[in-house]
């Protein structure tokens, strides 16, 4: 229980959580305590994000272990989603259109 005794007065006083997810956050050696403390607290971040998605989304990221990796993952999935939706609806829309039109003759 001391790391993540640690982890909260490390993550929420002096440790800037931008630094964790971004990666720049120096990684500690390995076998210390604030190894450990880094660890939970990556492992809380990752937590905090699932809970707030969708089921679907946190099912395609539940074997990620880095936060870093995980917004990496989801800033590249955010970014392709626009353009699936609107290309989705085009084809939606077209597909409609050549119905109508079919069913106009």
């Amino acid at each position: 229980m001391h790391g993540v005794g640690l982890c909260n007065t490390l993550f929420f006083q002096k440790i800037n959580i931008i630094k964790l997810v971004d990666g720049s956050l120096h990684v500690p050696q390995s076998g210390t305590p604030l190894r450990e403390a880094r660890e939970i607290c990556n492992m809380k971040v990752i937590s905090w994000m699932t809970q707030t998605m969708n089921a679907q989304i946190a099912q395609s990221v539940i074997y990620i272990e880095k936060a870093r990796i995980l917004c990496e993952d989801l800033r590249e999935f955010f970014k392709r989603k626009p353009f699936q939706e609107i290309s989705d609806l085009l084809q939606e829309i077209h597909s409609m259109r050549q119905g109508e039109h079919t069913n106009l003759h």
